[in-house]
Formats: C-alpha cells, sequence, structure tokens
C-alpha cells in the first residue's frame, strides 16, 4: 500500500493520481462504517509517505500521470508535435467517455485543460449525469439509445469504467459501421473496457495502459531509490508503532487484572474495618507496590513488541495469570471492562503519572 500510494508501481512512475485515490478509499470506507482503527492508521500512514516523497524527491515532479501521457501519445498520433495543431485537435475533436471510474474525473479535467468542446460521458451505472453536474457541468451526460450514435461520431473513445462488460472488435465495428474517419481509443482501465483485438480494425489507434507505460517518462534511479528507502522507513515506522500498540494493549490488560484482583480484597478490607485512615493507608501502599512489580513485566512487553516476540509474552501471561489479551481489549473497546486507569482513584492517578 505504501509503495502503490507513493506511485511506485503506477504505470507512469511517481504519478500523484494515485495518491488521491488511496485518500478517496478510505474516506468512502470511513462513510460507510468499514474502516477500522487500524486500518485507517495504515492508510494514513502511507498518504503522509506519499506526500512525503512528493515534497523531499524529484519523482514525478513533471506531474505526469498515466492519463497525461495516454492524452499525449493521443495528440501525437492525430496533431503530431505542433502545439496549434494539437490544440485544434482537441477543441474540434468529438470526445465519448465511458465511465465514471478511479480516472473520469481527472480524464475529464486534463481534457478541459487542453481545450476540449465536444466531451460526451457515459455510465451503464447512471452516474454520468451526476459525475458532469459535479465537475462544472461543461460536459454532456448522453444514455440510451444517444450511446449509439456518440459511438459513431467519435473521434476518441476513452475508456475508464473497469465494469465487467466490455465492447468487442465485432460491436465497435458495427457501431461505426459507414463512418469512414478515423478513430483513437484510449483503455485506461486495469479490466480493458474494450478488446485489445479493436487495435486491428481499419482506421483505429489502441492506446492502452501498456502504451502508457511503454511511453511514460524514464525517472532518473537515483529519485526510485530514494522513494523507496523512504517508503521502507516509513513502514518500518508504521510496524514499530503498530508493536507499540499491541504491547500496550498486552501492559493495560496484565495492569487491570492485578489492579481488579488488589481492589477486590480492598473491598473486603474496607467491608470488615470500615474506610478508615488505616485502610487508605494500606491501599495505597499496596498500590505502590503492585506499580513496582509491574514494572519489570512492563518494560519486558515493550521488548517484546519491539523484537517480534510479543505473542510468546502473551502467551505466557495466559498460562500464567489465566488472561487473554485479544480478549480483555474487546471486552475494554466495548465498554465491557474498565481501563487501568478507570480502577485509581484520583490521588493515585496523580502518583502514578507524577
Amino acid at each position: 500500500l505504501f509503495e502503490v500510494s507513493s506511485g511506485l508501481k503506477s504505470a507512469v512512475v511517481g504519478e500523484r493520481e494515485i495518491a488521491g485515490q488511496v485518500r478517496r478509499a478510505l474516506a468512502d470506507a470511513r462513510e460507510a462504517g468499514h474502516s477500522t482503527g487500524s486500518l485507517t492508521k495504515l492508510f494514513e500512514s502511507a498518504s503522509r509517505t506519499a506526500k512525503d516523497i512528493g515534497a523531499r524527491t524529484a519523482l514525478g515532479s513533471t506531474g505526469r500521470s498515466i492519463v497525461s501521457v495516454a492524452l499525449d501519445l493521443a495528440t501525437e498520433l492525430r496533431a503530431g508535435t505542433s502545439i496549434v495543431g494539437a490544440r485544434r485537435f482537441w477543441e474540434d475533436a468529438n470526445i465519448l467517455m465511458v465511465g465514471t471510474g478511479a480516472y473520469a474525473g481527472t480524464t475529464l479535467a486534463q481534457l478541459e485543460a487542453r481545450g476540449a468542446k465536444n466531451v460526451a460521458v457515459h455510465s451503464s451505472s447512471g452516474r454520468a449525469e451526476e459525475f458532469v453536474a459535479d465537475r462544472g457541468g461543461w460536459a454532456m451526460a448522453l444514455g440510451g439509445a444517444d450511446v449509439e450514435g456518440a459511438f459513431a461520431e467519435a473521434d476518441v473513445l476513452i475508456g475508464v469504467s473497469g465494469g465487467e462488460r466490455t465492447v468487442s472488435a465485432n460491436q465497435l465495428a458495427e457501431l461505426r459501421e459507414g463512418a469512414h474517419d478515423r478513430l483513437t481509443v484510449l483503455d485506461l482501465a486495469l479490466t480493458h473496457d474494450f478488446d485489445p483485438a479493436i487495435g486491428d480494425l481499419p482506421a483505429v489507434d489502441l492506446i492502452t495502459l501498456e502504451s502508457v507505460k511503454m511511453a511514460a517518462p524514464s525517472e532518473q534511479q537515483a529519485s526510485i531509490t530514494q522513494a523507496q528507502q523512504l517508503v521502507d522507513s516509513a513502514v518500518d515506522e508504521y510496524l514499530t508503532a503498530k508493536r507499540e500498540r499491541n504491547a500496550t494493549d498486552a501492559i493495560v490488560t496484565l495492569r487491570s487484572h492485578t489492579m481488579a484482583a488488589l481492589e477486590e480484597e480492598m473491598q473486603r478490607v474496607r467491608d470488615r474495618h470500615g474506610c478508615t485512615a488505616a485502610a487508605e493507608e494500606v491501599q495505597l501502599s499496596m498500590r505502590r507496590m503492585v506499580r513496582q512489580m509491574l514494572h519489570e513485566p512492563t518494560v519486558r512487553a515493550r521488548q517484546a513488541a519491539a523484537n517480534g516476540t510479543l505473542e510468546e509474552y502473551e502467551a505466557a501471561l495466559e498460562t500464567v495469570f489465566g488472561i487473554n489479551v485479544d480478549e480483555s481489549s474487546n471486552q475494554r473497546k466495548n465498554g465491557q471492562l474498565k481501563s487501568v486507569v478507570d480502577e485509581f482513584d484520583a490521588t493515585s492517578v496523580r502518583q502514578r503519572t507524577a
């Protein structure tokens, strides 16, 4: 996830769009109630790493992405290297974008930046109208029979759906029967919106993710190495923090178990002798003693987390004390158990934190 977020696994190494997709994936998971604390920490850490790489390395500094490289390829095929010719081509071209998937928003924005005027969007899921409206409404949402006409009249087809449907070569040939104008097809979906065989049709240019990968600018190896080092360091930090959180669960479980036993015994003392000053003094003394006894096990828990033997430590707790760390941790999270701090009175908390 860290490498993907940072663009190290992209067809265009270092592209920034993928980092936005990772952030949106986490936001969607949160909104749907499917994210956990651990998952959130993982995605947030990966996103911070991607941002750090963007700021500290030259990787992707040109701002090129899968979409920009694909559109550059289409421009070269249709207008050559002329800046004026490229602008004129995109202004005049009839463009049909199929799908509202991961790269759809970026694609529409880049088409607008290149001067495109005639862009239609179709989505089999019916999201085209909302998608277009959310992005300024300058493109046109298409549905129903209008889509067939758009296929026939298109100069450029762009697939960004990533759904289960694929336009076959025969289907495209039928839709464009009688059309003689050249057609450029950009298939930017991982699962292919267009059958690769359409590249064999007459007057059809096919640009795929593989084409983009071959044409993408080669980043300097030094930048890639630096980015990979930052990723490796960030992963180590994340795993260390995760182990420390796991150690905290073990420590809190042990302390809670011990303090619960102490509190039970002190309650018997209070029931027998009342809440006298002597009883309170005994209680404070016993708590100090328990904290001293727990110091070494606490240190050992953190050491076990650091060297990867925390599972053995937790197994020892269960063997010796009969306590299950995972079970106790879940009970605390669900409010079924008090945390160790809840069991301390105000005086002992102040002493513990002094």
